[in-house]
This record gives structure tokens, sequence and C-alpha cells, in this order.
């Protein structure tokens, strides 16, 4: 399946309100990563409403998660010994 078919696959799966969440977070990033990318700011207008950027930005921060603390040094070294041996 290629990447297209299953971005196609994953939009689909979207209902309205959530096809409209995508295209306001994610349009103009796809508009500045591609040259000939039509302009997508007709289709999420900007909101000037602070309290609605507000929410959207604790809602991006919601989905952040705290990354464990790795010793990477002793990860590889556990994974050495378990595929090589001592």
């Amino acid at each position: 399946m290629s990447s297209k078919e299953i971005a196609h696959s994953i939009i689909d799966q979207f209902d309205e309100v959530e096809l409209q969440r995508f295209i306001a977070r994610y349009g103009q990033a796809i508009a500045h990563s591609s040259p000939d990318a039509s302009d997508v700011s007709r289709l999420a207008p900007a909101s000037d409403d602070l309290e609605e950027r507000r929410a959207a930005f604790a809602e991006l921060e919601a989905l952040c998660r705290p990354l464990p603390d790795l010793d990477e040094k002793a990860e590889i070294a556990a994974y050495w010994e378990e595929k090589h041996g001592k």
C-alpha cells in the first residue's frame, strides 16, 4: 500500500469536525512544505479570538508526553550482550 493510499484511508475515517481540525492544524504546514500547493488558508480561516487560540494551544499541549529518562549506553550494552553474548 502506498503512502498516499494509507493517508487517504486515515483521512476517510475522519468525521467532518475531525477533518476541519486536521486542516486547521496541518494545512499551513502543508502549504509551506510544498511550493506548488494550493492556498489552504481559504479552507480554515485564521481566528483572531484569543480564547480560541489558547484553547487550541492547550489541546496541543495535552498531546505532549514526557520522554522517559534513558541511559543510552546501558541500553546499547544490554542489547549488544543479548545479541552477541559477552
